[in-house]
């Protein structure tokens, strides 16, 4: 994930805060003190066993990401249209970022899977994108 991080806080200028979050609520529980933030989660889904041989092996793991965007716009907007639009600037950057890209540990190209609107209130807008990569664990297995 510090891959991903890292991409996100090169690739997104309008993004002052890119960091990792312990869960979505802790997220939206304590808002950043700068306008656009970026909070990765992850959730890893293990596969069958790909291969096992002498003293190894190997499992394909699919990951999915979680880019948490949190965008403060309240030039006295009861909707929140300011902070949609700089949110789907916001969004374009995310995208442009990852899609496509491979961290190091991965043997997929990141791909898009959904966006999503979670809420709008007191001038802050938060949403996801939601991004599909996989990686394989190698183990040693020792007799």
């Amino acid at each position: 994930m510090a891959d991903v991080i890292a991409r996100l806080a090169a690739k997104v200028p309008l993004a002052k805060t890119v960091g990792a979050a312990a869960d979505l609520q802790a997220v939206l529980k304590t808002p950043p003190s700068v306008k656009v933030a970026l909070y990765v989660l992850a959730f890893d889904r293990g596969g069958e066993i790909k291969y096992s041989g002498p003293n190894v092996s190997v499992q394909n793991v699919n990951t999915q990401l979680q880019v948490v965007l949190l965008v403060r716009h309240s030039a006295g907007e009861r909707v929140g249209a300011g902070a949609r639009k700089l949110a789907d600037d916001v969004i374009a950057q995310v995208r442009g970022a990852l899609v496509g890209w491979a961290p190091a540990d991965a043997f997929e190209a990141i791909s898009f899977r959904a966006g999503r609107d979670d809420n709008y209130l007191a001038g802050w807008y938060a949403g996801q994108q939601v991004f599909d990569t996989a990686f394989r664990i190698h183990n040693e297995v020792l007799p």
